[in-house]
């Protein structure tokens, strides 16, 4: 993940109050494609977090995701991991077809 750089931060108020709420992140995307994510930050630490004790959960170094698995140079996916939670929640939702 790489952040947008302090100094190419616009002068315009409305986007200044913005960048003070949000974080622009370029993650890398299919291929040599980079995908733009804005992240508030309020989510900051426990990215820091998930990023700090990658090793304390067995996983590898050298996998970038932020939502990495175990197993090689993977990642868990979004829907799936909802889905269950919803499951184990027994929870019906209209986007989380678990029952």
């Amino acid at each position: 993940m790489t952040w947008d750089p302090e100094d190419q931060i616009t002068q315009d108020p409305a986007e200044q109050f913005l960048m003070g709420q949000l974080r622009l992140a370029y993650l890398k995307g299919k291929g040599r494609k980079y995908v733009s994510v804005l992240i508030p930050t309020d989510l900051l630490t426990a990215i820091e977090i998930l990023l700090k004790d990658r090793a304390q959960f067995g996983i590898r170094e050298d996998n970038n995701f932020v939502f990495a698995t175990k197993t090689g140079h993977s990642h868990c996916s979004g829907w799936h991991a909802v889905a269950e939670v919803c499951k184990r929640a027994d929870l019906s939702l209209p986007f989380c077809h678990c029952h």
